[in-house]
């Protein structure tokens, strides 16, 4: 999310791909943090029977990474803006 030029309203901008075959230690840990969140606050309560069938071992699955890393870019861009536009 980047301020417009007058500071007023912000806009979406994604966040760089983490490229999971290349994290480990802290950085990796932070990075399914963030997913972590997005699960409890959004998947988990947002998306039914497909969140349901959510493993809790999901963090150690790199796929399952790569799949919930795009969920979550995907839902930033209309949820995460002060508002929409019609390009949107």
């Amino acid at each position: 999310m980047l301020p417009d030029g007058q500071g007023a309203s912000r806009v979406y901008a994604p966040r760089p791909a983490p490229c999971w075959w290349k994290l480990s230690g802290e950085v990796r840990d932070a990075e399914i943090g963030r997913l972590r969140g997005f699960v409890q606050q959004v998947y988990r309560p947002g998306f039914g029977h497909l969140a349901a069938r959510l493993r809790p071992c999901w963090e150690s699955h790199e796929l399952c990474l790569y799949c919930l890393d795009i969920a979550a870019e995907l839902h930033a861009v209309p949820y995460l803006q002060s508002r929409r536009t019609v390009p949107l």
